[in-house]
């Protein structure tokens, strides 16, 4: 059920990743490249849950978005709202739950969405509700649509670079619907990243409806830099041309549940009551852009130091501290370095000498 990564041996996606080294980061890891995430999960007899776009057009997404265009993320989780990001909520629930299969029945999202259109109700502000917890609602901006804040912010390591990062909810875990009373929380429709660490709810159906997936918050990172996903806002509710436009800028998907003895601050409070780094990373060679420009467009940066100069070491214990600095490299040495060209060089270095001196 929650298997959406079909890369293992015969998989769907095997060959995508031979050896699942990327949809096996990490024994604890909840990220995958978005990429390689199942979209297939509209049979019966194979329902999955899943951070991608269930629907066929995600073929060509895939094709647009190969897996060596992977960016290097970190991305930190932090109660200070000056670092939270502006972006846009998704509807992550799938035809699963509203499309009438056999498995999901007739579960209505918030004003009907569809999977992995705008969330279709108020945009929300920073600020609480009127009793400040994060399971009720924010204050409502009431001119706006399908946009939150996420509980963070996303680096490009590589560029430095801030990246957009959104999230998703699955809007039939709420309040009003008749299965409520068996959720850990009815997180589904308040625009706030809120994960529970509830798997599977006790409802005597036959649907979808019990796999609950801590409401299927999903976290989407991108490589696209930071605008309050301000160009992925007029494109995600687009025809599928437009959609897929945007959806290939999406790297990393994940499908976070909170741990069973952990627990999210109020919203007042900033949601995150430890601030914790995820980092993402990919071996990616560095490369030449391509062409000859300046550096025959490799890597470059061009520095200033202001203020400072050289000035005369006045004092014995300057004279003794910049001794102290000096030093022989590798030490100990077992008869081979890395500064060594083959194997009939012998070659230390002696570091942090002055611009004149005898070395005996």
């Amino acid at each position: 059920l929650y298997n959406y990564a079909k890369t293992e041996n015969g998989g769907l996606d095997a060959s995508l990743d031979p050896g699942e080294s990327l949809t096996r980061l990490s024994d604890n890891s909840f990220f995958i490249p978005f990429t390689l995430a199942d979209y297939r999960p509209n049979l019966a007899s194979n329902p999955v849950i899943t951070p991608a776009l269930t629907d066929p057009v995600f073929d060509i997404v895939r094709s647009r978005n190969p897996i060596d265009s992977l960016n290097n993320v970190d991305i930190v989780l932090t109660s200070d709202k000056s670092k939270w990001s502006r972006c846009i909520v998704v509807e992550t629930a799938s035809q699963l739950y509203y499309g009438g299969s056999g498995v999901g029945g007739n579960i209505a999202t918030v004003d009907d969405a569809e999977n992995f259109y705008l969330r279709k109700s108020r945009s929300v502000t920073q600020n609480p509700g009127t009793d400040g917890d994060f399971s009720a609602a924010p204050e409502a901006d009431a001119s706006d649509m399908g946009m939150g804040w996420f509980p963070g912010y996303a680096i490009d390591v590589e560029t430095g670079k801030r990246l957009n990062i959104f999230f998703g909810e699955n809007s039939t875990y709420r309040a009003d619907n008749p299965d409520a009373d068996a959720l850990e929380r009815a997180n589904g429709a308040n625009m706030i990243w809120d994960p529970t660490s509830q798997v599977l709810a006790p409802v005597a159906q036959n649907t979808i409806y019990p796999a609950v997936g801590g409401g299927q918050h999903f976290i989407y990172v991108t490589k696209q830099e930071y605008d309050e996903c301000a160009e992925l806002r007029t494109r995600i509710d687009g025809i599928p041309f437009r959609k897929v436009r945007a959806l290939q800028q999406v790297t990393w998907a994940g499908f976070p549940l909170l741990a069973e003895e952990a627990s999210l601050n109020s919203y007042a409070d900033g949601l995150i009551p430890n601030d914790v780094v995820i980092k993402l990373r990919v071996a990616s060679p560095y490369e030449r852009i391509g062409g000859t420009g300046f550096n025959e467009n490799r890597p470059a940066y061009r520095f200033t130091i202001e203020g400072k100069s050289p000035s005369e070491l006045v004092s014995q214990r300057e004279v003794d501290d910049q001794l102290d600095a000096i030093n022989v490299v590798p030490n100990p040495y077992y008869g081979y370095s890395q500064y060594e060209v083959n194997q009939f060089t012998t070659t230390v270095k002696v570091t942090n000498l002055p611009a004149r001196c005898d070395v005996t």
